[in-house]
């Protein structure tokens, strides 16, 4: 079984992020930009934490990892908690493209498709969260909700991330 630290981890996530937006804070032109880079960053904080989340459960439905049924329900209870956060993170203001961000355009042209898709991704998220924590633990639908889970991470970054 790999450990990892997972604090310093985040630390290090941490201090790089926040170099990344003093950098990017830095060449800002405009309130509006600071604000749109402010969000982008924001954003980008949350898809990393729903990342190493969703890559740690990815790893148990694949038998990479051994994980109690406690680590297993923490880290699923995370990453639905997590996915909620992303309704703030894409405001028209944060469309300011690259290189400042790699979401597309779309995202607020096709704001009611992009918007379906991130609601059915947080239900799924909360689906993957009951199938963790439920008294009898089924390997078999925790595949399944992970591998759900999978499928909409590429069906939306297909759509609405640049290549």
């Amino acid at each position: 079984m790999k450990k990892t630290n997972l604090f310093t981890s985040y630390f290090y996530l941490s201090l790089g992020l926040a170099a990344l937006f003093v950098a990017s804070v830095s060449q800002a032109k405009s309130p509006r930009s600071l604000a749109g880079l402010s969000m982008i960053k924001e954003r980008q904080a949350v898809f990393v934490l729903i990342q190493s989340n969703f890559k740690f459960l990815g790893d148990v439905a694949r038998n990479k990892v051994e994980a109690s049924p406690q680590e297993i329900a923490k880290h699923a209870n995370r990453l639905a908690y997590f996915s909620q956060l992303l309704n703030e993170t894409f405001h028209p203001v944060s469309n300011l493209g690259e290189p400042h961000t790699k979401t597309t355009e779309n995202v607020w042209r096709e704001a009611n498709a992009f918007n379906e898709m991130l609601t059915d991704f947080q239900r799924n998220t909360q689906q993957l969260a009951l199938v963790a924590t439920a008294e009898n633990f089924e390997q078999k639908r925790f595949r399944q909700a992970t591998g759900q889970l999978a499928k909409d991470c590429k069906a939306c970054h297909k759509q609405y991330k640049v290549k």
